[in-house]
């Protein structure tokens, strides 16, 4: 049985790792979003575009600048996004607006967020043994919406580092998100491991970066080869029998 008694550090990602933040399907939790910035608008004495027509110019907006993304690992700048994709009805905006829209969309998912099974006992694990305790996370929003999430769930008191992708230049697959990581920490590769949800984000951004990858499955999810990780595991509480 592999041992990670051994690791100076466990590194987690965030998202269905930690915190569960696809309790609704992405596309419907989005919409939902949209849906409430759309109902905020007459607050601002904005008239209010057509929801099905605003969401379809949403959506067009979100596929530009994913196809960039995905090629440059550079994460999406959704302040941008949204003064784009704001200003093709006509609508003004300014930074205050802009950041205030953002508040209003992000709230359904702040919403359905719910900590993870058995979270707040590994990380306690980690932090008492003595491990340092590191987070990447890719996300559009700014750091201090989940940081926010993590106080809500008081666990951020446990992170020696944390870094998310929409505050560096690469996201995750790339390595440098990885390598800024063990540099923080002051650490090696090989004394570290990363524990997140995707394969083709999170299994192989670690292996790239030489760390041992482990992937926490998510139910419902499929997986095409299960033979990259270092570990399988089905729930984080499996961690600690590897300890």
């Amino acid at each position: 049985m592999t041992s990670l008694k051994d690791k100076k550090a466990a590194i987690f990602d965030l998202g269905s790792t930690l915190i569960e933040y696809e309790n609704i399907p992405w596309p419907e939790l989005f919409k939902l979003s949209l849906k409430r910035a759309h109902e905020y608008l007459p607050e601002e004495n904005i008239e209010q575009p057509d929801f099905d027509r605003f969401h379809e110019v949403f959506l067009e907006k979100v596929i530009e600048v994913e196809k960039e993304s995905n090629i440059t690992h550079k994460e999406k700048d959704i302040l941008k996004l949204f003064e784009n994709f704001l200003s093709h009805f006509g609508i003004s905006n300014n930074d205050n607006f802009l950041n205030k829209f953002l508040e209003v969309y992000y709230q359904p998912v702040r919403e359905s967020i719910y900590l993870k099974e058995s979270a707040m006992e590994v990380l306690e694990h980690y932090k008492s043994a003595g491990h340092k305790i590191g987070l990447i996370s890719n996300t559009v929003f700014p750091p201090e919406y989940h940081v926010t999430d993590m106080k809500k769930f008081e666990i951020e008191h446990f992170f020696d580092h944390i870094i998310f992708s929409s505050r560096f230049p690469r996201r995750k697959p790339h390595p440098s998100i990885y390598t800024e990581m063990l540099r923080v920490l002051d650490i090696s590769a090989s004394d570290a491991f990363f524990i997140g949800d995707r394969i083709e984000i999170d299994v192989l951004g670690a292996k790239s970066s030489g760390i041992y990858s482990i992937l926490l499955r998510k139910k419902g999810r499929e997986y095409d080869d299960l033979s990259l990780p270092d570990l399988v595991i089905d729930k984080l509480s499996e961690l600690l029998k590897y300890y």
